[in-house]
């Protein structure tokens, strides 16, 4: 993110300052007054990046998804032919990806596992906002996602 002469350095006509992540295209007249004002523009481009990437980078930010959901933790079901039906967490991560069934666990169990293996490949510190979010988001897990009329394992284990 530079001051640049626009439209060629050989013929130049005025000073243009261009962020594509930002979205931010402006032009100046070729002055001193103008060059000054595309890098006062430019450091302040410069800033709000830095800012967005800090605030990227904070664990909460990573961990959870505007709507309060964990990123990359689903809650499925499973039916397949010749096997017993199953519900468990799916969890994706950094291109890796398991499964923690919840029918042999449990549900605490198998959450507190999802949730400690999430962390441990973005590598995220377990701070106390981080700690208070999991559990509201809890709540959002516990309920079965198995079709109607059928009751799965962890379903019987809870009650």
């Amino acid at each position: 993110m530079t001051v640049m002469l626009h439209p060629n350095k050989t013929e130049p006509k005025r000073y243009r300052v261009f962020d594509r992540e930002t979205g931010t295209q402006k032009y100046f007249p070729l002055t001193t007054d103008g060059r000054q004002a595309a890098e006062a523009l430019a450091g302040k481009v410069k800033e709000n990046k830095r800012f967005k990437q800090l605030q990227r980078d904070l664990g909460i930010n990573k961990m959870f998804r505007d709507d309060g959901l964990i990123r990359g933790m689903d809650r499925k079901y499973r039916a397949r032919k010749g096997y017993k039906p199953y519900e468990y967490f799916s969890l994706y991560a950094n291109r890796k990806q398991t499964e923690i069934t919840i029918d042999c666990r449990g549900f605490d169990d198998a959450y507190n596992l999802a949730v400690d293996w999430l962390m441990e490949q973005q590598h995220i510190e377990p701070t106390h906002e981080i700690k208070l979010q999991l559990r509201k988001t809890r709540k959002l897990y516990f309920r079965s996602v198995a079709p109607e009329g059928i009751q799965p394992q962890s379903a019987i284990l809870a009650v």
